[in-house]
């Protein structure tokens, strides 16, 4: 599908990378990983055509669509969201104006025009159809809740949604256009934990090939079938998902710099011999062959491993065994209310992530540990010796701009943290004359990373964190992880890369609606239960989770089950009439389009300029009438399916 064949690309005299061969087949999930500045997303802009390679070749297959998304925001039209997103499918809009165009025409023709037109408008509403234009509206709808957007969000125009939203409606235009080829950049980014876990699912069944840049090692192990790395300059494809890509490059440089050791060694052995007997006549002869050889020896080259780099949080000294709690809190803003009534105890050794869908209240619940929200009524409880920070993302605010890196992060530490306070700024990207830049001249993510940095160097043992790997690469996220892990305080947490929850976590709390539900383990273990099917709670489970003391009893179980199933039934009655009813006037229209199109052909229609016309206007009519009654049928059914499933 697409080649590169001794690709180059320079900026000045630096070499971004050189020589690279790479072939993208049918089928491939490849994941482009590299440490920053390696040229990653240089060369998914070459892949994409947006971007020039300075020398090689690149060709691609004729007629092979490609789509791509990166993390600037390319220019997006200010029009409704769904109109937008329905904007990706280009074709149908061209054949729907076609069909327009067509319709207008056949009013106005002669009888032999109107009997051609006719067979093109059939051709055209026949091809809308097999792509899919009837249902198109409504699988944008499901790609759009897909991302987090709400019903009521369709209509508002993209300027009413920030930065993060945006790039997720530019997510959405992109899937339901369903090019050949999908260049990803990062598309996890503004996505919280549900939305990422739907992506997944999506890119999963996708019938096309991808490429795709993402810190995000679970989503990648997930869909990926092959490693495109880049390192040095130079391109190494490993045919493996991420896990098993870390092994095997582990592998090859064991092996490599045993074979390097080996040759040094035997090197060294001939040049001992060369240096001693190079004065003796005798041996001149034998002298030289050595040295001949030596010098065809092509050397064994290794690359330098790139150094772990390790911190550690800095610990404020034991706690309680109840760390915070809170009791019956009442919180909101203005006359939205978030929480009506939450309950929730932190304990020691609790490692805590928040999970749920943006807007369902977990940077919320983590404000209002902090204290930074004040709450409308109930009680917050902290227990003994608790030294609590807070990381949020916009904690870069909080910076001094007219610091170095280095003066911000020591700040109030002690003289002999300094070298720690250094190793720390290494493992979040600061290194070498990094640390003495002025914050002001920062970047967004290295301001992020520098208050991270700044937060690990504070004693605590509760840590809030809000997306803490937003802006780390994969290599600072693995030091952040173990830095945490280590940790002896309490965490909770929000995040969205899986395999950091996995590593650090060890509950997961579900935030929907106000209420809290717990799962004591890891991100496994609460993704197991969430995938098991609902089933009625058995006469012995408790009733109301908040104390445990009230049990519900087997007929109230079937009262309100049957209740239930009565309420659907009154909801999706009239629904299914609905159905039947448009069944029979689509299966109408089409044996009407049939008699039309028969009556056309007749010589006595077709040799009447009058009849003709109104015949071929009669079909473009019926036709027109089956779209909007099938595209009804969609809508119905979809809604029917949502109240079933209660999705």
């Amino acid at each position: 599908m697409i080649q590169l064949q001794g690709i180059e690309k320079s900026f000045g005299s630096r070499v971004l990378f050189s020589d690279v061969n790479w072939r993208i087949k049918q089928g491939d999930r490849v994941g482009l990983v590299g440490e920053n500045g390696a040229g990653k997303t240089t060369l998914l802009k070459i892949l994409a055509g947006v971007d020039k390679a300075g020398a090689g070749e690149f060709s691609r297959k004729k007629g092979l669509t490609i789509g791509h998304l990166f993390q600037e925001m390319e220019d997006f039209a200010d029009g409704p969201l769904l109109a937008e997103t329905l904007g990706g499918r280009r074709d149908l809009r061209d054949l729907e104006l076609e069909i327009e165009r067509l319709t207008d025409k056949i009013h106005h023709a002669t009888p032999d025009e109107a009997i051609a037109l006719a067979h093109d408008l059939h051709d055209a509403q026949e091809k809308f159809e097999i792509l899919g234009g009837y249902a198109v509206e409504a699988e944008a709808k499901g790609i759009l809740r897909g991302m987090g957007f709400e019903e009521s969000d369709f209509h508002k125009t993209l300027t009413g949604f920030s930065g993060g939203w945006r790039t997720r409606a530019q997510l959405a235009r992109l899937l339901l256009a369903g090019p050949d080829i999908l260049l990803l950049d990062e598309p996890t980014n503004h996505l919280d934990l549900e939305s990422t876990v739907w992506l997944e699912g999506f890119l999963k069944a996708y019938k096309g090939s991808i490429v795709l840049i993402s810190h995000d090692r679970y989503f990648m192990n997930r869909l990926t079938n092959a490693i495109a790395e880049l390192e040095l300059g130079k391109m190494t494809v490993y045919p493996y998902p991420y896990d098993k890509y870390v092994e095997e490059k582990a592998a090859r440089a064991e092996i490599l710099e045993n074979k390097a050791a080996r040759q040094e060694k035997e090197i060294a052995r001939q040049e001992k011999f060369i240096e001693r007997f190079r004065a003796k006549n005798t041996k001149a002869t034998l002298v030289q062959s050595r040295i001949k050889a030596l010098e065809k020896i092509e050397r064994v080259e290794v690359m330098g491993r790139t150094r772990s780099i390790g911190f550690s949080f800095m610990e404020a000294g034991r706690i309680g065994k109840n760390v915070v709690e809170l009791v019956d809190v009442r919180q909101g803003y203005g006359n939205k209310i978030v929480y009506d009534c939450l309950n929730f105890t932190l304990r020691r050794g609790e490692r805590v992530a928040l999970a749920g869908h943006n807007g369902s209240g977990k940077s919320t619940m983590i404000k209002i540990l902090a204290g930074i929200v004040p709450i409308l009524d109930g009680r917050i409880v902290m227990g003994q010796n608790v030294s609590m920070r807070h990381y949020a993302q916009h904690q870069m605010e909080a910076l001094d701009i007219n610091k170095t890196v280095l003066d911000e992060v020591t700040d109030n530490i002690p003289l002999d943290s300094i070298p720690l306070a250094r190793t720390c700024l290494g493992a979040f990207l600061f290194r070498g004359d990094d640390v003495f830049k002025p914050i002001r001249l920062l970047s967004g993510g290295e301001k992020a990373r520098v208050a991270l940095a700044k937060l690990a160097l504070t004693p605590t043992n509760l840590l809030l964190l809000d997306e803490p790997t937003n802006h780390l690469d994969i290599k600072s996220r693995e030091a952040l992880e173990d830095a945490l892990v280590n940790y002896p305080g309490c965490i909770v947490m929000i995040s969205h890369d899986r395999a950091f929850i996995s590593s650090v976590a060890n509950k997961i709390v579900h935030v929907e609606n106000g209420l809290l539900t717990e799962y004591p383990g890891g991100y496994s273990y609460y993704e197991a239960k969430r995938a098991e099917p609902a089933v009625p709670p058995k006469k012995d489970e408790t009733a109301n989770a908040a104390d445990g003391k009230q049990k519900s009893t087997q007929k109230d179980i079937r009262r309100e089950s049957a209740k239930a199933r009565e309420e659907i039934g009154a909801r999706i009655g009239p629904m299914k009439k609905t159905l039947e009813r448009l069944e029979r006037d689509i299966a109408g229209c089409e044996e009407k389009i049939v008699q039309l199109e028969a009556a056309l052909a007749d010589p006595a229609v077709y040799t009447d300029p009058a009849k003709a016309r109104d015949t071929a206007a009669q079909i473009a009519e019926a036709g027109e009438k089956n779209k909007k009654l099938t595209a009804e049928w969609e809508r119905t059914a979809e809604k029917m399916e949502t109240i079933k499933t209660g999705s």
